[in-house]
C-alpha cells in the first residue's frame, strides 16, 4: 500500500510537531513559590545610576593627590584613608581603592550624582565633566 503525497506530508508534520513539543521545557505544576520575575530594563536618570567601572578607572587615573579630598567628601573614615595610604604606594591605586571601598559600602547609594557632588566639594570641577561624559551611555538598569 503506497502512501500518497498528502498522507506523507501529514505524517511528517505530525512527527515534526511531536519532536518540537518534546524540546520545549515542561511547565511545572503548582504555584510560583520562590520564583522571581525579572522586569524589563527601565530608564533611570544618569544621576541615580551606580558608578560604572570606566568612571572608576577614569578617576583613578586623573584624581592624583586630590583623592584624599574626595575621600573626605565621600565620608570615608579618616582611619581608612590612612590605611589605604599605608597599603598602596601608587596614587592611582590609592584613588581606586578609596572609590572601590566607597562603592562597596554605599551599594546602590553610590550614585553618579553623589560622586559628582563630592568632586565639586573637593574642587575637582574638571573631573566632573569627564565623569558625566563617561556616563552618557548608561541610561538603563534593571529595576530593583
Amino acid at each position: 500500500a503506497a502512501l500518497e503525497a498528502a498522507d506523507l506530508t501529514k505524517l511528517s508534520q505530525g512527527v515534526f510537531e511531536k519532536v518540537n513539543k518534546e524540546k520545549q521545557p515542561r511547565k511545572k505544576k503548582g504555584g510560583k513559590k520562590g520564583r522571581k520575575k525579572v522586569d524589563d530594563p527601565v530608564k533611570v536618570p544618569i544621576s541615580e545610576e551606580t558608578i560604572p567601572y570606566r568612571v572608576m578607572v577614569y578617576l583613578k587615573d586623573n584624581l592624583g593627590e586630590s583623592w584624599k579630598d574626595v575621600a573626605v567628601c565621600l565620608k570615608v573614615p579618616s582611619q581608612r584613608i590612612k590605611s589605604i595610604e599605608a597599603d598602596a604606594w601608587l596614587v592611582e591605586k590609592m584613588a581606586y581603592d578609596m572609590l572601590h571601598e566607597w562603592r562597596l559600602r554605599e551599594k546602590e547609594h553610590a550614585t553618579v550624582d553623589r560622586l559628582i557632588e563630592a568632586l565639586e566639594r573637593a574642587q575637582c570641577k574638571k573631573l566632573v565633566k569627564g565623569v558625566q561624559a563617561r556616563c552618557q551611555s548608561y541610561h538603563f538598569r534593571l529595576a530593583a
